[in-house]
């Protein structure tokens, strides 16, 4: 049996047999041949704030780098605007906390799944998170299974301020795994904000830091 956290890049799923597929706590086998059909939906790279879409935040684009810096307790997030992903996708994007700014208080920079794109509810949040701007000495993984709710999985694995780090999700229906650099973290669940016809979102997101995003991938698969 092979997982799909054993591979450490999204290409890369495509050479096996069968992975699992994780789904309201449950886990399933699936053939290989489903992989063999996913493709790439979409990629922005730094060079421009077109296609995003601010739901809070000033986001600009400098020397190749989607920038934000929320300060005050703001959570600064964005979405592809083209984009509409509520099923199976792999999520990816490289962040960078940067230590330019004054930002006393909890630091996040990370990625949003599941989520509306109207507020600061509902989806799933999964960050490198600090305080006080000092990620080497209090730094980790934070995440929560419904954005502002309900907290999940967390560590305290160390980071470094102006250093790229490369965030992924495997999103499964309510169910998402989380990596770091290829290393699989959690599987864990996610929530919507809500239900019933409305789009959900991959997103952008920081908290109290000057924050860099670059190369933000989104996968889905082609079902035969």
């Amino acid at each position: 049996m092979t997982k799909i956290s054993d591979f450490p890049a999204v290409t890369d799923f495509l050479d096996t047999d069968e992975f699992i597929l994780a789904r309201s706590g449950a886990t399933k086998k699936m053939p290989g041949s489903m992989l063999s059909g996913w493709k790439l939906d979409l990629s922005l790279d730094g060079t421009s704030v077109v296609g995003l879409t601010q739901q809070a935040g000033t986001w600009t684009s400098s020397a190749g780098e989607i920038l934000v810096s929320p300060g005050g307790g703001v959570k600064a997030r964005a979405y592809p605007t083209a984009s509409i992903r509520s099923g199976v996708c792999v999520f990816e994007v490289k962040v960078k906390m940067l230590s330019t700014g004054s930002h006393a208080g909890s630091n996040h920079i990370g990625m949003l799944v599941a989520w509306d794109g109207t507020g600061g509810s509902g989806g799933g949040l999964f960050a490198l998170a600090c305080s006080g701007l000092t990620p080497s000495s209090n730094g980790g993984h934070y995440t929560e299974n419904t954005q502002g709710t309900t907290v999940g999985p967390s560590d305290s694995v160390r980071f470094n301020l102006d250093t790229t780090y490369t965030l992924r999700a495997f999103v499964s229906g309510q169910a998402v795994e989380y990596y770091r650099d290829g290393t699989a973290l959690w599987t864990t669940p996610i929530f919507a904000a809500s239900t019933g016809g409305v789009a959900l979102h991959c997103g952008l997101y920081a908290l109290n830091c000057d924050a860099s995003f670059d190369d933000v991938r989104i996968w889905v698969p082609t079902l035969p």
